[in-house]
């Protein structure tokens, strides 16, 4: 048998169109999810030089990996949530914000998200539970509250200002 972690996590994809819960506060998942910051760079090496030299590119990334677990009343319940949930998620097709809410009041946004894979996570420790694990990536990492109507963009400063 399987044990669960109970979310405190809230993950939406694309909270301003579809508005697609992913993730629901309270709901089981296997573990916690990863959340993990990688940057382009490169490591050279010059003549007759004691170390290498690294060099930092930017393009600074963020990827979120999470599943979710959920009990159907039979097996082919479980295998249609499957089907159905792949065939939602393959028609997302452009790169959309990710709102990720935790349930002590912060919330995070990751800018020009892609949902890059969703697996269905399904075996005999499970019986009449499916789950899914996705892997989604995206750029910038922003902190605070989810902007409102009233909020503006102030660009110089790269914040939300109300």
């Amino acid at each position: 048998m399987a044990i669960y972690v109970k979310s405190i996590w809230q993950i939406k994809y694309d909270p301003d169109g579809e508005n697609i819960t992913l993730l629901d506060y309270d709901d089981k998942m296997l573990e916690e999810p990863l959340i993990q910051q990688s940057h382009t760079s490169e490591m050279v090496g010059f003549a007759r030089a004691e170390y290498q030299t690294g060099f930092h590119f930017g393009n600074v990334a963020h990827s979120i990996t999470f599943q979710k677990i959920e009990t159907y009343g039979t097996l082919v319940g479980g295998f249609n949530a499957i089907l159905s949930q792949l065939a939602l998620v393959s028609s997302f097709q452009d790169s959309k914000t990710l709102q990720i809410n935790v349930n002590t009041g912060e919330s995070y946004q990751l800018l020009d998200a892609i949902i890059q894979e969703v697996n269905p996570i399904k075996g005999p420790d499970f019986k009449s539970h499916a789950g899914f694990q996705y892997t989604i990536s995206g750029g910038k990492l922003l902190t605070g509250a989810w902007p409102t109507v009233t909020d503006t963009w102030d660009a110089w400063a790269d914040v939300w200002s109300n």
